[in-house]
């Protein structure tokens, strides 16, 4: 008897601390800071989406079009978009990447691999806070930017435990005292203590744009008074994703900035619907989107039905049955030909899929989606053997029609090993 009560003991004993066990890792976990970010938009041009009064969406006109695309938020997400590591993680700074078709900013990701900041850098002299620069420097002492430029940063996350696993995320939008950085109030209210002038009017798609004497850029608060965005201009000929503009039109059709100049959007979430007051379904005061070179006042027609975007499984399914009827025939590296059928087997093939980066394709916006293709999946487009996994990026349109595809890795191809293949309709 003495024995089974043992046992028993033993048994409760273990059960409790099994529950403990669960209950600590459970705490660890829920009690792990999460990365605050969603989206980190750049946008080059007039709104490419706009919210109407009722919340749909309205088409812009072709020539207050821009160019908009998602910055990654973490390092998996940039590799396969052409950003690459080029440094260690920098004490108080990050680790920096790089993308050859990016030639003015570099990116900045923690130890977690999250991003935390954002590197500009210039040869034309520019404004506080920028300086004149020959970095930043490496823990090598070499430079990510050999040649002296103008540089600055905008810091979504404060970078002190940039190279510690246990960031807390807790600091957003914070200027390092050591670099030449933005200093972003989170707040209106925080923004206009500080000097800046809240505007009254809200622009659909954009936001409420502050301004403050003696700044070379406008901040962009919601309806709710929470910062979304900075746009930056300066009158010097800028790279993309700078763009060139004839003025600023804000809510209301108020000028804010009246003169041609080169500017640069940098949203932190969606703006899409930053008129839309959390205590009201009715959208914030205002007027007017972002006219890109025309001053004058949008006019809205009825709204249209709003598009439906389809999952991520659906778009698949319908990309393969569209391709499967599609005549259309398309080229790899502009040589073989690969017919719609075999596309669309191929399609079929592609795993872990996400959503991606969109591109802008003719003028028209495309839907990006990632994923990895093995070697028999490939071998329904090349009849070449492939070594290893390749990463598949595909971009189609709002009709779900692929304009673009780029796989990229270690490939085989005619006698070669490109880093990355190509393959448009004819």
């Amino acid at each position: 008897m003495q024995i089974l009560s043992n046992k028993k003991f033993i048994s409760a004993g273990g059960a409790i601390l099994l529950v403990l066990i669960v209950g600590v890792i459970t705490f660890l976990f829920l009690s792990k800071p999460k990365y605050p970010f969603d989206t980190i938009l750049v946008t080059t041009g007039g709104s490419l989406r706009i919210s109407g009064f009722d919340g749909f969406i309205i088409p812009v006109a072709e020539e207050d079009k821009g160019k908009e695309y998602n910055l990654p938020t973490n390092t998996k997400v940039a590799s396969q978009n052409g950003w690459y590591k080029i440094s260690d993680c920098i004490d108080g700074e990050g680790i920096y990447y790089g993308n050859i078709e990016e030639t003015s900013i570099k990116l900045i990701f923690d130890a977690s691999e999250n991003l935390i900041g954002i590197y500009q850098h210039s040869l034309q002299e520019m404004a506080e806070p920028w300086v004149i620069t020959k970095g930043p420097q490496t823990n090598d002492k070499s430079f990510i930017i050999e040649n002296e430029h103008y540089g600055s940063y905008i810091f979504l996350l404060n970078p002190a435990k940039a190279c510690s696993s246990d960031n807390d995320y807790e600091s957003k939008l914070v200027s390092n005292t050591t670099l030449p950085s933005y200093s972003i109030p989170i707040d209106s209210n925080i923004a206009i203590s500080n000097g800046w002038i809240d505007p009254f009017f809200c622009s659909p798609g954009r936001g409420k744009y502050f301004q403050k004497d003696g700044s070379n850029h406008v901040l962009m608060y919601n309806a709710n008074g929470k910062i979304i965005g900075i746009y930056q201009y300066t009158l010097n000929l800028m790279p993309s994703p700078w763009f060139k503009t004839e003025k600023l039109i804000g809510g209301g059709s108020v000028p804010i900035i009246d003169f041609e100049h080169h500017g640069f959007f940098i949203y932190f979430e969606d703006p899409m619907n930053a008129c839309q007051s959390s205590d009201s379904k009715s959208v914030g005061t205002g007027g007017t989107h972002y006219a890109g070179p025309k001053a004058e006042r949008s006019e809205y027609g009825p709204t249209p039905t709003p598009t439906v975007i389809l999952s991520i499984a659906d778009t698949i399914d319908q990309l393969s049955n569209n391709m499967s009827t599609d005549s259309r025939v398309f080229k790899i590296n502009g040589q073989d030909g690969v017919s719609s059928a075999k596309i669309s087997t191929f399609i079929s093939s592609i795993t872990n899929i996400q959503e991606g980066t969109s591109k802008w394709i003719d003028n028209v916006s495309n839907r990006g989606l990632t994923g990895e293709i093995n070697q028999q999946g490939m071998k329904h487009i090349i009849d070449e053997e492939q070594s290893g996994v390749l990463t598949v990026n595909i971009w189609v349109d709002k009709e779900n029609n692929i304009n673009l595809i780029e796989i990229t890795g270690t490939i085989t191809y005619k006698d070669t090993e490109p880093t990355k293949l190509t393959i448009l309709a004819e």
